[in-house]
């Protein structure tokens, strides 16, 4: 089974091959998060209009980031698509390993630092089209850089979800390498869970919850 840093180093441009991981760590995660009744993410593709593209894509955001994004198709009364919303720490690492390597992928922050992984931003097709809609509700573009990215500033937003979604991955390597435990702390570094990381099986572990 290859490795997560296999997988980047194979350099497929999608994060596709990552899914069974990356459906893990969500697992453990929203197992977290999710509280009855207020739950931290919820799923957006039910949203009227919305179209996901890719294989890659984990079509879940915070629920007033989502509220947002439905009340913009709302308002343009047109498909917007969907290329990333919510990313687990894998996806942001390899996609981090990629930039200026595939075409299209011109920036990934840091893993543990992004706000796809806290369920805040949005990567679509067609920017131009949406750009000022998304501006006035509450969305930030990432400029021409980054030209398809967008980052909810909204209210009503969790701040800790990002540092879930590191932990996430931590109690998933614990939980299957009780003699290699990391600190479960929601830190990205590279003393830890960044090497463990790098070591993960694409195809997921054995035991998830």
């Amino acid at each position: 089974m290859p490795t997560v840093q296999q997988f980047a180093d194979a350099r497929s441009c999608s994060t596709a091959g990552l899914r069974p991981l990356t459906i893990q760590i969500l697992e453990v995660l929203l197992n977290s998060i999710n509280i009855p009744d207020e739950p931290s993410l919820v799923r957006c593709d039910d949203i009227p209009g919305l179209q996901i593209v890719g294989g890659s894509t984990i079509p879940m955001l915070q629920p007033a980031a989502r509220a947002s994004l439905q009340h913009v198709i709302e308002l343009r009364d047109r498909e917007l698509k969907l290329v990333h919303a919510y990313r687990t720490i894998a996806q942001q690492y390899v996609l981090g390993e990629w930039v200026g390597r595939c075409q299209g992928i011109t920036a990934a922050r840091r893993p543990g630092t992004s706000d796809h992984e806290g369920g805040l931003a949005i990567d679509i097709n067609e920017f131009s089209v949406w750009k000022n809609t998304l501006v006035n509700n509450g969305w930030v573009w990432a400029g021409m850089g980054d030209r398809g990215h967008f980052r909810f500033a909204g209210q009503d937003v969790d701040r800790t979800v990002i540092t879930e979604s590191v932990r996430a991955f931590q109690v998933l390597w614990n939980r299957n390498n009780p003699n290699d435990l990391i600190d479960e702390d929601g830190i990205y570094g590279e003393e830890q869970t960044g090497p463990a990381l790098r070591v993960s099986p694409i195809g997921g572990f054995p035991t998830v919850l």
